[in-house]
This record gives structure tokens, C-alpha cells and sequence, in this order.
């Protein structure tokens, strides 16, 4: 499938006038409150090592990512909540998402196979694969749908979701390798695939359908099916984007000269990132449209450098990685001073309402 055209009868296209209405009512209301936030920071700490990195939270503040243990280069998934920080593979491994009931999506290494998990009330399970030996965990949403890669029987990668039993995502005509990257609330799942000339196109997999986005890497979706990722802007600069039924929007880097990367958007359309500057690697918030380095959001004087922003949840909390005031990669939770403000806050829960109603009618 080409890309979505403004005419084509696709889920994205059914539900671009009710969410085109929901964001113009929120963008009137939140007029006034498009001012950078600021933040306090949260060392996450590590599992007994020297690093660590801080990669999905959810809505509650729990954070998932991998961090090194005590007396070994091995590095082990964790769980962190309420300033406890919680080893949940036992072995070398990652996890890449939790969801509201803490659970997490977990990808562990065994016998030099990677094997996708669900932990869960301090059980990890293997979901399996789609019949080869690796499977690899990348998100989890509230229904405890998993999403990834997984090899199949021939060796060949493809993305797959989870929900109780391996779905196949499939790839774009032509192509050969998929990756599932991000999952939101409805099943919605972003990430890419080559197609016949072995290029890598951001997808969207929604209904049962694959949509082309065009060139680059889908990385995250939120309730209201906005997409963000990265691609090629023109030239050899890569930059943080947003698609939204269909149509691309560049975010921007810190210079013209430099890379950026968005990898997740939350229900309000915060996007958080990364991108080179003339400080090095920088971790970003785009909100409003607005670029924002977040080291000038954090208390002046706090020692951190934050260089990667992976996640940001509904209350505005981001998670990530950078150098503590000891020279150590850490993983970081940054809190927002002063929420988004309430009426804001409703009528985002009114557009993913509004959006679920649509869902439902046309099923």
C-alpha cells in the first residue's frame, strides 16, 4: 500500500474531522499554556552496576529500561517504583515498556537467542515467537497486547503483536524485514518495514491494515493516532517527525547541520527525543511545535548532562538517560513543576473518547 492520500477511505481518513475537532478545541484552551514546563530529576540508579537507562513508564511513574548488576559488564531488565529499583529478568535484558498495571515487556537473552516476555506480578513468562528461535519485546499497552520482532521459521523478521498468541504484523509489498516499535491503547502499533528495494519505511498497522509512511522509522503512537519517528529531510540530515492521517510534519533539529529523533508522543502531543547540538547529544521535548533542549529545563546547577529522552507519559514525566553529577550514565525520571493544565488534561480525555466512540461505530 502506497501512502495514505487525503481522499482514500482508511481508518485514518474515517476519523480526521472528529480528531481535527478535538485538537482545535484543545489548541484554543491550551493557548496560554504552551510555555516550556520545567523539572525536577530522578536518578534511577542501577542494579548494583555503574549504568543504567531509563527506556518506558507509565502513567503512575513506573519505569522500565536495562541497567548493568553489581560486580559484572552483564546488564539486566529492571523495574523502578517509587524510588525502589527492581531486577525482573535474572538474566542479560531489556525492557522497553510497562503498562497501567505494571506490567512489562520484557526481552531476554538466552543460549544466544533473544526471547520475548511478559512480566508480570513478579512473573516473567516467553510469549514464543512466530516459529523462529528470537522473539524480541518492544511495548506493551493496558490490554497486555505485546508488540516486536520475532523471526519466523525460514529466519526472515517480522513484526508481531501479542495478545495471548503471535499475530504476524506481515511487511509491505516486496519486503522482507518488519519491526514493531510502539503499541497504543486501541492496538494501533507504528513501526517499519523494507519494502522492494530494501529501504526502510515507517508503517502504521491499524485494522488489520499496513500503511506506508514513507521513508524513515516509526518509533511511537499515541490514542489519537498521531505516529512519531524519524527520517531523511533532505541532503544527509535526519530529523525528528510527526505523521498525522497521512501527512509528515518536520520537528526540526537544534541546528540545520544536526540529526534528530523523536521516539515517543503522548495523549497530549508532547514528543521526546534526542539531538546533536554543539554540546553533544541533547535530550529533547517538542511541545507546541516548540523545540526544547531539556538540560535548560532542569534545576541550573544539577550536574546532569540528559542525553537521550525515551518516553513521556500522560502527566508529563519523561524517562531517559544521561550523566549524573558523578560522571555515571543513568537512567533519569523528570516530573514536571506544574501539570498540564486541567482543562487541557479534559479535553485530551475527551478527543481519545471521542476517538473510541468512532472506533466502535465502525465496528
Amino acid at each position: 500500500m502506497g501512502p495514505i492520500g487525503p481522499g482514500e477511505e482508511n481508518l485514518m481518513g474515517t476519523r480526521s474531522t472528529v480528531i481535527g475537532f478535538a485538537f482545535l478545541m484543545l489548541a484554543v484552551l491550551c493557548a496560554t499554556a504552551q510555555a516550556a514546563p520545567t523539572f525536577t530529576i530522578t536518578d534511577i540508579g542501577t542494579l548494583g552496576g555503574s549504568s543504567s537507562v531509563g527506556y518506558g513508564l507509565n502513567n503512575a511513574g513506573t519505569v522500565v529500561g536495562t541497567a548493568r548488576i553489581a560486580n559484572s559488564s552483564a546488564w539486566h531488565a529492571f523495574r523502578w517504583e517509587n524510588g525502589v529499583i527492581q531486577d525482573i529478568s535474572g538474566v542479560y535484558g531489556e525492557s522497553m515498556g510497562v503498562n497501567s498495571a505494571g506490567h512489562a515487556a520484557v526481552s531476554v537473552s538466552i543460549d544466544s537467542n533473544w526471547r520475548a516476555c511478559v512480566w508480570a506480578d513478579g512473573v516473567l513468562t516467553d510469549i514464543g515467537s512466530l516459529g523462529g528461535p528470537d522473539a524480541w519485546a518492544g511495548d506493551i499497552n493496558d490490554s497486555d497486547m505485546v508488540v516486536g520482532q520475532s523471526s519466523l521459521t525460514s529466519g526472515a523478521p517480522h513484526a508481531f503483536i501479542w495478545d495471548g498468541e503471535m499475530h504476524d504484523l506481515g511487511v509491505l509489498l516486496g519486503g522482507s524485514t518488519s519491526t514493531a516499535l510502539g503499541v497504543n491503547v486501541y492496538g494501533d502499533v507504528a513501526g517499519w518495514s523494507t519494502d522492494e528495494f530494501d529501504d526502510q519505511h515507517a508503517v502504521l498497522w491499524s485494522a488489520g491494515e499496513i500503511y506506508d509512511l514513507g521513508y524513515g522509522i516509526a518509533e511511537g503512537v499515541n490514542a489519537l493516532q498521531q505516529v512519531v519517528g524519524w527520517t531523511n529531510v533532505g541532503g544527509r540530515s535526519l530529523h525528528g517527525v510527526v505523521w498525522e492521517d497521512g501527512v509528515r510534519t518536520d520537528l526540526g533539529a537544534f541546528s540545520a547541520t544536526y540529526n534528530s529523533y523523536a521516539y515517543a508522543i503522548n495523549d497530549m502531543g508532547w514528543i521526546v527525543g534526542m539531538g546533536n547540538s554543539n554540546y553533544g547529544l541533547r535530550a529533547a521535548l517538542w511541545q507546541g511545535g516548540v523545540l526544547c533542549d531539556l538540560n535548560d529545563l532542569i534545576p541550573a546547577g544539577s550536574g546532569w548532562q540528559l542525553r537521550y529522552a525515551w518516553d513521556v507519559n500522560s502527566n508529563g514525566q519523561i524517562v531517559g538517560f544521561g550523566l549524573n553529577p558523578d560522571g555515571e550514565s543513568h537512567g533519569f525520571l523528570l516530573t514536571p513543576v506544574a501539570v498540564p493544565a486541567p482543562g487541557a488534561i479534559v479535553l485530551g480525555m475527551i478527543g481519545v473518547a471521542i476517538v473510541g466512540v468512532v472506533r466502535k461505530r465502525k465496528s
